[in-house]
């Protein structure tokens, strides 16, 4: 008895701190998170520890202890992109879930299944993971109750974008232009929506906008990028807060759009756009990332189409430096890795065939061959693909044609796995860096949840 009254008192006190905490910077709410984390993760082993059977009322406590400290870490995640945060939030939450269900707990699982469900949304997304998207959808759609957001709750503004988000992703990943549509559709209607809450507006406004131009990639098309462009640059003007997150759109449209037309002039915009993005930006680490990643694309682009030796030297630098941050954060853990990695191979490779430096190539071998062991084909095809593809275009250029081979024999391989499955990598027939579309959780599924939320 006295470790269930130790229990008790611990999430007395949670809930008393949780609601009364000032955050004064990034820093500061950092570490009351890994606080909060250690007092619940505490608590869990003195359950643990107990003797016998517990009772239904430890085991509700329990799902609380699970609840807040999987929310602790969603939020760590939001603050320093740390993907085993997210992951061990999200199983902490799945577990609180299942308890309040046994023991039909009412309120309580009712909480517990919003929380779950946009950190599936988040981890979908994050993790390219079309069965985490699928599961929130299915989730989401049982506790909004109607397909219809003119009939969605504007209380529930939170809950109605993630559905928005998770469509928006899985739609993108499996190439489903419908789902696409539909998310871009019923933001809209949501967004017209009277009594809508300042926040809930601007959140809505922000999907929209990434929804408009989701919907652009999937259309490519010229006029359609335009169009989006357009509302884009007209938008930012009137927008003090979120401006950040609107020129990492702009840019990252904008570099698309070059894809298509060969104007150079948008990647000159884009690059000044990320810029502007990266200087707004007060917090998050994994938008500071994402830019970072999409900025340097946005300079080997642009050193690649010039044969600037200057930009391509920006782009390995940008890339070092989103490197860096990951290595401060997630390390090798992060999928994102990989792709930094076998982009950098690029950005040496480049260097190494206008210079004819042949550190630069060795170099650029040696990333390439690291960037292809930390990806899997069976589970991510098209990024084991287009690794593979940049692996076979350096040997072929100098005349490594065993090597070549096998690299070859890696693409099929991958090509053949997405064919099967063409959901785990729809975008296996476009090697063009689609990393450049912005990750969508991190920001605007909802602010970052805190635990005082519970």
């Amino acid at each position: 008895m006295m470790r269930d009254g130790e229990i008790v008192e611990l999430i007395k006190r949670l809930i008393e701190r949780r609601t009364s905490v000032a955050v004064e910077s990034d820093q500061h709410e950092l570490d009351t998170l890994i606080e909060w984390e250690r007092e619940s993760g505490a608590g869990l082993e003195m359950i643990r520890e107990m003797e016998g059977t517990i009772s239904p009322t430890v085991e509700l406590q329990k799902a609380f202890l699970l609840n807040f400290r999987g929310i602790a870490r969603v939020s760590r995640y939001d603050i320093k992109g740390d993907n085993k945060a997210l992951l061990g939030g999200l199983a902490d939450q799945r577990e609180a879930v299942e308890l309040a269900d046994k023991l039909h707990s009412g309120p309580a699982l009712g909480e517990y299944r919003r929380g779950l469900a946009k950190t599936l949304v988040r981890c979908g997304e994050q993790c390219g993971d079309t069965g985490m998207l699928r599961e929130a959808i299915g989730l989401l759609g049982n506790i909004l109750k109607t397909n219809d957001p003119a009939l969605w709750l504007v209380s529930d503004y939170d809950l109605a974008n993630a559905m928005c988000v998770a469509e928006l992703r899985l739609g993108s990943a499996t190439g489903d232009r419908a789902l696409v549509e539909n998310a871009v559709r019923r933001l809209q209607v949501y967004l017209k929506r009277s009594g809508l809450s300042k926040e809930a507006t601007k959140q809505t406004l922000l999907n929209v906008i990434a929804a408009l131009a989701e919907n652009a990639r999937q259309n490519r098309s010229v006029r359609v990028y335009q169009q989006t462009i357009q509302v884009l640059e007209r938008v930012v003007k009137n927008e003090n807060e979120n401006q950040a997150f609107i020129f990492q759109y702009l840019a990252s449209l904008k570099t698309e759009l070059s894809y298509l037309n060969g104007d150079l002039a948008l990647v000159h915009q884009a690059i000044s756009d990320f810029e502007k993005s990266l200087r707004l930006l007060s917090r998050g680490a994994g938008l500071r990332l994402t830019i970072l990643h999409s900025l340097a694309h946005a300079h080997f682009l642009l050193g690649k189409c010039t044969r600037s030796i200057d930009q391509l030297l920006k782009a390995i630098s940008r890339n070092e430096e989103a490197m860096r941050l990951i290595a401060e954060t997630s390390g090798k853990r992060d999928s994102r890795v990989a792709r930094l990695i076998g982009d950098r191979a690029s950005y040496h490779d480049a260097i190494g065939l206008l210079t004819s430096d042949e550190e630069y190539l060795n170099e650029a071998k040696k990333l390439h061959l690291e960037a292809l062991s930390l990806v899997v084909a069976e589970t991510a095809p098209w990024l084991r693909s287009k690794i593979a593809s940049g692996c076979f275009y350096h040997c072929c250029v100098r005349g490594q044609w065993e090597e070549a081979i096998e690299a070859f024999a890696e693409v099929e391989k991958a090509w053949e796995i997405a064919t099967v499955d063409p959901s785990l990598s729809s975008e296996i027939h476009d090697q063009r860096a689609l990393e450049l579309a912005p990750h969508l959780s991190l920001i605007h599924i909802s602010e970052p949840t805190r635990p005082r939320l519970i």
